[in-house]
């Protein structure tokens, strides 16, 4: 987790037993909730590396 270099935005990497419950977490997160993002994208992935 952390900053994007070019300032903007965050990457967060989670793992989630759903959609639903990965958005759980977006909107507990501090950032959202005090609305400095005004943009929030939640894209599944596969892990390829241990």
């Amino acid at each position: 987790a952390g900053k994007l270099l070019d300032r903007t935005g965050s990457l967060i990497v989670l793992e989630a037993d759903s959609l639903a419950d990965a958005w759980t977490v977006v909107a507990r997160d501090p950032y959202v909730t005090e609305g400095i993002f005004n943009h929030v994208e939640v894209k599944p992935f596969q892990q390829v590396l241990p």
